[in-house]
């Protein structure tokens, strides 16, 4: 840590924080300021530790942007799957986030206490905090509007969070002219770097659809709708700042996290290159400047990435795309509106103008079906597809390759895909030495054929 802050090593940047005895802030690695002595620094593994020993986020690099680290090794299931609700909705209450845990508050807070230093409602705080200082800096959203899309139960209670932990109120945070709304909220994602922009630029474009995504040189643009209200997003790749100016535009503030939280996701920002291509150098692949910082195109939901998944099954890309740009269009012909369509919008109706057998058509009718149940939805989200593989037309291909975009598991290893085990049969390959990075590994292979095609 001590090396990485000296060079301010883009590679480290939100894998640890330093906090600042003398000046009471805390940074990232790649702060700019001049570097502080060593012996006025203490280092900590998140921002929620830092902000836990009473350092405030530094104006000058902004903690509040660091790509998160979701790579660090697994604490516990319970830890982690109680930090992956605190971020998917940081109104959730921590009673509420341990029922859904199947676990009482006391033993979530024991724990939490145990393995991370800190209890998950101090977690908690500290992530509305640094999300709340995000759009205070950077929207024209009202301090109410802030607060309830940072979770916090009135404007009151996210002020008395400021002063309490910051010493500082939510307006001292706000810029000149902040009166009127505009339609575009413009924010950050950062990434570590190597990141290779014009592989995962290229994958997506090859796949892009009307009306659902964008690609152009430098961008990517997403359009979507959030509860039932329309939206649009375009990420401006700024290779200078290591990640994407995001221009978001969405109907409400609250719409806002979920929209920056798929970004993240679907441009894979938040991955540790240095720990994954440990991983694909100890299976035997060889990387080179052409996989080097390859990164996992993620999907808007684990629907899009299923409905394409069985749209292209036994056809190639090409053909797969073309079939995804009829199956849109037909649904749209029915049902207006922007993005990928919504489980619901399948039905015998939409599909009757599809060209595609019939085995195919109704297994997208049993997809869907399953694809309207919540509970069927947080279940493949969390890894689970036993359900879905009981579904006439979908195996273990297709439920790994929504896994693989859908969820963005990082450690799916596609051994049935053709192009695969050509690449396997070229290669003297160990792939389950490759955990927990087994999507990037097939991600390289899947690179290398399409490479030779």
């Amino acid at each position: 840590m001590h090396k990485a802050r000296q060079s301010r090593d883009h590679r480290f940047d939100g894998l640890f924080y330093i906090g600042v005895l003398s000046t009471g802030i805390f940074c990232r690695p790649i702060c700019p300021a001049k570097l502080a002595k060593e012996e006025n620094v203490q280092y900590y593994l998140s921002a929620a530790l830092a902000i836990e020993a009473g350092f405030r986020p530094c104006k000058l690099c902004k903690p509040d942007i660091a790509p998160i680290n979701s790579s660090l090794p697994s604490i516990n299931p319970l830890i982690d799957n109680g930090i992956i609700l605190i971020h998917k909705d940081l109104g959730l209450s921590i009673k509420d986030i341990a029922a859904q845990l199947g676990v009482s508050t006391r033993h979530l807070h024991q724990q939490f206490q145990q393995k991370m230093g800190l209890s998950p409602s101090s977690y908690q705080l500290s992530a509305k905090l640094l999300f709340a200082k995000q759009l205070l800096q950077h929207s024209h959203y009202s301090i109410l509007e802030v607060a309830i899309a940072s979770g916090f139960n009135s404007s009151r209670a996210m002020q008395y969070a400021f002063k309490n932990t910051f010493s500082m109120s939510p307006s001292s945070l706000r810029k000149s002219d902040k009166d009127k709304i505009p339609l575009e909220t413009k924010l950050f994602i950062a990434y570590r770097p190597p990141y290779l922009w014009h592989a995962l630029r290229d994958f997506l474009a090859s796949r892009q659809l009307p009306n659902v995504d964008q690609v152009t040189e430098n961008s990517y643009t997403r359009w979507f709708e959030i509860d039932g209200y329309q939206g649009k997003v375009i990420a401006i790749h700024n290779p200078a700042r290591s990640g994407f100016d995001l221009f978001i535009c969405v109907q409400h503030s609250t719409h806002i996290k979920p929209c920056l939280d798929q970004m993240t996701r679907i441009l894979d920002c938040s991955a540790d290159w240095l720990s994954i291509a440990d991983g694909i150098k100890k299976s035997g692949y060889t990387l080179t400047e052409s996989t080097e910082g390859l990164r996992l195109p993620g999907t808007w939901n684990c629907f899009e990435a299923g409905c394409r998944a069985i749209l292209g099954q036994q056809v190639s890309v090409a053909g797969a795309v073309t079939k995804t740009r009829e199956f849109v269009q037909a649904i749209r012909k029915i049902h207006s509106g922007i993005g990928f369509p919504a489980p619901w919008q399948v039905t015998q109706e939409t599909l009757c103008d599809v060209g595609m057998p019939i085995s195919r058509k109704s297994t997208l009718l049993l997809f869907a079906e399953f694809m309207s149940e919540e509970k069927n939805q947080e279940q493949i989200e969390k890894g689970d597809v036993s359900q879905l593989l009981t579904l006439k037309g979908i195996g273990p291909w297709t439920c790994q390759y929504i896994l693989m975009r859908g969820v963005s598991h990082p450690d799916i290893w596609m051994e049935k895909d053709l192009g695969i085990i050509r690449q396997c049969e070229q290669n003297n390959l160990e792939p389950h030495k490759a955990k927990p990075w087994g999507s990037y590994l097939t991600l390289c292979l899947w690179h290398d054929y399409m490479n030779k095609q």
